[in-house]
C-alpha cells in the first residue's frame, strides 16, 4: 500500500455534526446521554404477574443483552432444518425471567423440564408478560425460526 493510500485509510476520527433533533415544545427536555449515563442507567424492568393456577403472584424481569443473546442462541440451536423446534421455548424464557420481588431468578436451566410439566395456561400467562417485556414479538420469534 503506498503512503497516500495509507493516509486515506488511517485518518483520525472525523468530527461529525449531529442532525438537529426535533423536540416538540410539549415534551419534556431530553438530555443528551453520555457513556457513563448509559452504563449507569437502571434499565431493567420488573413486572408482577398473577398466576392463579400456582396460587399467587410472581415477577417477570427484563433480560440483559447477554441473556437475550443466550435465549436467541438456544433458539438457533433448536432449529431443525428450516423450522424452529419450539418444545421448551416458553419454559426456557420463563426460567430466564421469572424472579422474586428483588429481581433474583427463581429457576435455573435444570428447571426447564419441570416448568414444561406445569399448567399450559399458567405458562402462557407468564410467557405473554415475558415476551412483551423483552420485545419478543411474533415477528422476532419467526426471524429466529428462520422463516
Amino acid at each position: 500500500m503506498d503512503e497516500e493510500a495509507k493516509q486515506v485509510c488511517w485518518q483520525p476520527t472525523v468530527q461529525l455534526q449531529p442532525e438537529p433533533v426535533d423536540i416538540d415544545d410539549d415534551e419534556e427536555t431530553v438530555a443528551e446521554l453520555t457513556r457513563d449515563a448509559v452504563l449507569a442507567a437502571d434499565d431493567l424492568r420488573l413486572e408482577p404477574v398473577r398466576v392463579p393456577e400456582w396460587g399467587g403472584l410472581l415477577y417477570v424481569r427484563s433480560l440483559t443483552g447477554t441473556q437475550r443473546d443466550e435465549f436467541e442462541q438456544a433458539c438457533m440451536d433448536a432449529r431443525r432444518g428450516n423450522r424452529l423446534d419450539v418444545r421448551g421455548l416458553k419454559a426456557r424464557l420463563l426460567v430466564m425471567t421469572v424472579c422474586d420481588g428483588a429481581g433474583g431468578l427463581m429457576f435455573g436451566p435444570k428447571d426447564v423440564e419441570a416448568i414444561r410439566a406445569k399448567s399450559a395456561a399458567a405458562i402462557e400467562r407468564v410467557w405473554d408478560t415475558a415476551q412483551r417485556l423483552n420485545g419478543l414479538t411474533a415477528e422476532a420469534v419467526e426471524e429466529l425460526a428462520g422463516n
